[in-house]
């Protein structure tokens, strides 16, 4: 099945006003042609992105049901530290993944940045400890979400990742 209307093209070697209409009607067939092909084109981009969409839904899954599997083998083997830190990378990652324009309050967004302390502690052990002294009424206030873990995040890297332990 051809989708152009190259076959109802017409040949012409005219030169009157008969010619002029057969050579319009040739430029809006290649107008039609070339239209036909960007639809084309673009249902196909949009087939790719409807793929790459999914696939990006199920890639979160695989890593959390991974997770939780990890998890599960870390608290039967007794390791409950690092398994609950697992459960915080995982909360903290649906966290994340869900409604990422939505905003979110003071109160959530200090829960994630402990979650996001907690992972890090694996790393740095006793080097690292987040104090939260913010009042209470403020927590209820809604704030765009992932406005604080950027700060938090640069914190670690730039004043502790490169002070010696020792």
């Amino acid at each position: 099945q051809n989708d152009t209307l190259t076959e109802i093209s017409i040949d012409n070697e005219r030169a009157d006003e008969v010619g002029n209409i057969y050579k319009n009607y040739n430029v809006m067939v290649n107008k039609i042609n070339q239209m036909i092909a960007e639809l084309k084109a673009s249902a196909l981009n949009q087939k790719k992105m409807e793929l790459r969409l999914m696939q990006l839904q199920i890639n979160p899954h695989f890593i959390y049901n991974s997770l939780d599997n990890v998890n599960c083998r870390l608290m039967m083997m007794g390791e409950f530290d690092v398994a609950n830190k697992i459960s915080d990378l995982v909360n903290y990652m649906r966290y994340n993944m869900k409604n990422p324009d939505k905003a979110s309050t003071l109160q959530k967004e200090i829960e994630m940045i402990e979650s996001y302390m907690h992972v890090l502690e694996l790393q740095y052990e006793d080097r690292i400890k987040l104090t939260v002294e913010i009042p209470e009424q403020f927590m209820p206030c809604s704030i765009p979400k992932m406005l604080l873990q950027p700060l938090v995040e640069n914190a670690v890297m730039h004043g502790i990742e490169n002070v010696d332990p020792n």
